[in-house]
């Protein structure tokens, strides 16, 4: 309980929520609305007591009205797996809502209008957080896999790319097939704005990444990544090609003349205590 309390007193719920909610109060449908908030606080409550037990920085959760936002204050530099389980938390939570709202229908406790909105809505909160687009939980997730296997800025960008396509589709799909249903065009407009601000932000995003490298918070190292650079390419050229869970030593090389090596602490500390980001790499092999 005490990992948990500290998740509770973080919740917010979006004014947009509150709005929604008194709406349906008006139009006989607040009880819907309420059954999809609750299903959507209790996946957001997966993830952030799954981040809460790791030790994650959590800054809030905010309750949106047809999805939820888990804000930390981690930037790519904790263990893939943990964040996969994090991810995973979320969606699990599922499994128990589908099988208690089984038992409570059998048992009596609920209608058949309850219980049927409860599966549908379920099913839909679920299937839609598993597609592959940032930011629901199968683009974070696919994201995550990206990053393991390429680095850090290539897979960010990469991901926008592969949302921006899978969003497109969707919006394809539901022009032919319900365009005047205004909930999916809610969620749709949702996922178009917050893919906007994330390629607005990527550079940032990516800062944010070397930052948090630069003051000590990479503590999942499982590879040393050796990274080979001509003496005159930028250091901020170099800070592109790194991983996360991964050491890096740069080789700087002229032509094929090894110059000598860099820790990836040295360039980090060039880069944003030096200030010297758009000088030369091999400068870093002297004194500055």
């Amino acid at each position: 309980m005490n990992k948990i309390w500290p998740v509770l007193t973080k919740i917010r719920i979006h004014p947009l929520t509150w709005l929604l909610l008194a709406l349906g109060v008006l139009t006989a449908r607040f009880t819907e609305l309420l059954l999809m908030f609750a299903i959507v606080l209790c996946h957001e409550l997966g993830h952030a007591i799954a981040a809460q037990l790791f030790g994650w920085r959590i800054k809030s959760v905010t309750l949106l009205p047809f999805g939820g936002e888990l804000e930390t204050d981690e930037h790519g530099n904790r263990p893939w797996h943990e964040e996969l389980i994090v991810l995973a938390s979320g969606p699990l939570q599922h499994v128990w809502i589908l099988l208690l709202t089984y038992l409570f229908y059998t048992i009596g406790f609920i209608s058949d209008y309850i219980y049927t909105s409860l599966i549908l809505y379920n099913f839909i909160v679920l299937f839609i957080n598993l597609a592959p687009i940032w930011p629901l939980d199968g683009g974070k997730a696919l994201f995550v896999l990206l990053s393991k296997r390429m680095p850090f800025l290539h897979a960010h960008r990469l991901i926008i790319i592969i949302s921006g396509v899978s969003l497109f589709l969707a919006l394809i799909g539901l022009v032919v097939v319900n365009p005047l249903n205004m909930n999916w065009w809610m969620v749709v407009g949702f996922l178009i704005f917050s893919l906007w601000k994330e390629w607005k932000h990527r550079q940032f995003v990516f800062l944010r990444f070397l930052m948090e490298r630069h003051y000590g918070h990479n503590k999942d190292i499982r590879a040393i990544s050796r990274l080979e650079a001509e003496k005159d390419i930028k250091v901020y050229k170099i800070l592109e090609d790194f991983r996360r869970d991964n050491k890096h030593i740069i080789i700087v090389k002229n032509k094929d003349e090894e110059l000598g090596k860099l820790d990836e602490a040295e360039v980090l500390h060039a880069c944003f205590t030096s200030k010297l980001a758009y000088r030369p790499i091999g400068e870093l092999l002297y004194p500055y």
